[in-house]
């Protein structure tokens, strides 16, 4: 019998996060709550570890796009091309 890993439920939860925008794009702060409602509460505080542990998996179908504004805050959303199978 397989043992759950730690790591799999925050990293799962990540790319339950992806499919909610699935074809479409969103901000990171809208992925971070999207992943925190997976989580079912928001005791985890690594949400970029886990965002670049699921990055290596699905990045052929996310693409990070960085948007800077001379004199403010970079702002980074994500496209996600298609759902990412589970």
């Amino acid at each position: 019998m397989r043992r759950k890993q730690t790591y799999d439920t925050p990293v799962l939860n990540m790319l339950k996060a992806f499919n909610d925008f699935a074809g479409g794009e969103c901000l990171l702060i809208e992925l971070r709550d999207q992943w925190y409602f997976h989580m079912g509460s928001r005791g985890d505080n690594r949400f970029i570890y886990w965002l670049e542990l699921a990055m290596e998996i699905a990045n052929e179908k996310v693409e990070v796009v960085y948007k800077r504004v001379p004199g403010w805050y970079s702002e980074v959303s994500f496209h996600i091309k298609e759902t990412i199978e589970i």
